[in-house]
């Protein structure tokens, strides 16, 4: 792990995202959650918000960075290597998803993989994917968001919670699982046919 923070030159302690940088992952509010936090509560965790700049690149997340004067508590590494993932994952004290919608949510499920405590945005698919082993927030309440992020920040035992949820509720989302679902849908299908 040591390697993979060298590599991408990231803090000892951070609250990581990881994905694309799109203005529907809502890492602007991200960044004024962070700041909102007291200094006392955040102590010395930083943002990493991993991801390249391509296709539909949020420049608010840059103004935001600018505005609030965050150049030394928001690192931005840049697209990570699929190899350095669970590393840089594994390295966080906390892994936040924000997004305003999404899919599925993959990197959630891969950061309680790794039992790194979640949090992110009370949107269907995090509830899905989570089942109450994250922490979700309300998206119409900056302050629910920036409330919960102090929690995850400061109460470690919160964090070891997360964490062992997280790992028991990935479980329910293995490859053999997804198969044998398909399995029976499948057998169920041909059945009626």
């Amino acid at each position: 792990m040591e390697a993979v923070r060298k590599k991408y030159s990231l803090p000892e302690k951070f609250i990581l995202y990881i994905g694309t940088l799109q203005p529907r992952k809502n890492l602007p509010a991200l960044i004024e959650a962070y700041v909102k936090m007291s200094s006392e509560k955040r102590g010395d965790v930083k943002l990493v918000l991993a991801g390249g700049k391509g296709h539909n690149f949020d420049p608010q997340i840059e103004d935001c960075i600018r505005a609030y004067s965050l150049k030394e508590y928001v690192f931005l590494p840049g697209f990570i290597d699929e190899a350095d993932k669970p590393a840089l994952i594994r390295s966080a004290h906390a892994f936040c998803f924000p997004s305003l919608y999404e899919g599925f949510g993959i990197p959630i499920l891969e950061a309680m993989t790794l039992g790194v405590p979640v949090i992110a945005s009370d949107i269907p698919p995090h509830r899905e994917v989570t089942k109450g082993a994250a922490l979700l927030f309300d998206l119409e309440r900056p302050l629910d968001f920036s409330e919960k992020l102090a929690r995850i920040v400061s109460d470690s035992t919160l964090c070891s919670q997360l964490a062992d949820k997280g790992r028991e509720q990935a479980k329910n989302f293995s490859w053999r699982k997804t198969a044998e679902k398909m399995l029976e849908i499948y057998h169920k299908i041909s059945l009626k046919n």
